[in-house]
């Protein structure tokens, strides 16, 4: 099914007077600065307000690269910075551990050990995902886009074994030759596993955007690897920085920064995409975040 409009969400923007709004939300929220619950309420606020002044922005013909030039974003990222709502200019995601290292928008892919010799071996990737293509019909559980967005789950943390996991054996081998995604593999198979990590196929149909927005946390990384790149306009944006698609290198994002996808190729972008700890994270990181 095409999703032809954005969540109401997207058109609440701040109001004109985003300063007095921004310090009601503070004096609601008066122990967010030693409160972990608090200052997450308070992030959600301010983060789907942000969200929409973002996409504002764009639909002004503001372009992915330009955001922090509009002087009023500018203004609104640098007063919940300064007022300790984030401990990193430009991030927003709901859970932050101040202690890591922000990594910047696109991380150099050297932090995740063995990405790249995955990346370059897209084929087998792609030859497994052949065999069962039709299967991948569902529509993403997320609304955060126009168009058709389609995804197939293959690997969770969280869960035992996922019914597409045998038919991405290979797959799955090449992933645990990156170390962290190994150890993390390991370790979902204890009594107390970390939730929330996981590998995908996602497939994004010409003239599909995905809208500015933030992930959940900053203890994880995300790495996409291309599998089918499209001619025509096609990139990934982050903050104020951009990136395009290219096959046997992967893309490593920190989605703790505002970031969407536009695909206005002639094709689909498919791509294996997987969550990953932060390459700092302690296992105790990990679990605050989990158990928050």
């Amino acid at each position: 099914m095409q999703r032809k409009d954005p969540p109401p969400a997207y058109y609440d923007t701040f109001p004109d007077n985003w300063r007095e709004f921004i310090d009601k939300l503070i004096i609601d929220h008066p122990n967010h600065r030693n409160n972990e619950l608090s200052i997450r309420l308070l992030r959600q606020n301010i983060k789907s307000k942000l969200e929409a002044e973002v996409y504002a922005a764009m639909l002004d013909g503001c372009s992915a690269t330009a955001i922090l030039e509009s002087r009023r974003l500018f203004n609104i990222f640098d007063y919940i910075y300064k007022n300790d709502i984030w401990p990193f200019f430009g991030m927003g995601a709901s859970h932050c551990d101040a202690s890591l290292s922000d990594l910047g928008p696109f991380p150099d892919i050297s932090i995740i050990e063995g990405s790249l010799n995955v990346a370059k071996q897209y084929e087998i990737i792609l030859d497994e995902l052949n065999r069962v293509r039709r299967s991948i019909r569902a529509e993403t559980r997320e609304f955060i886009y126009t168009g058709t967005w389609r995804s197939l789950d293959i690997w969770s943390s969280g869960e035992k074994e996922l019914p597409a996991e045998d038919m991405f054996a290979k797959t799955i081998g090449l992933m645990r030759s990156i170390k962290v995604f190994n150890t993390l593999y390991e370790y979902s198979k204890s009594n107390n596993p970390l939730s929330g990590y996981f590998i995908r196929i996602s497939s994004l149909k010409p003239d599909t955007i995905i809208l500015p927005h933030f992930g959940i946390t900053n203890t994880r990384v995300r790495i996409q690897i291309p599998l089918i790149i499209p001619d025509g306009e096609l990139f990934i944006y982050c903050h104020n920085q951009k990136r395009s698609y290219e096959y046997g290198t992967p893309i490593i994002l920190n989605d703790s920064y505002i970031h969407g996808v536009k695909n206005q190729a002639d094709g689909d972008r498919v791509i294996l995409l997987a969550d990953l700890p932060h390459p700092s994270a302690s296992l105790d990181q990990l679990k605050d975040f989990r158990d928050g």
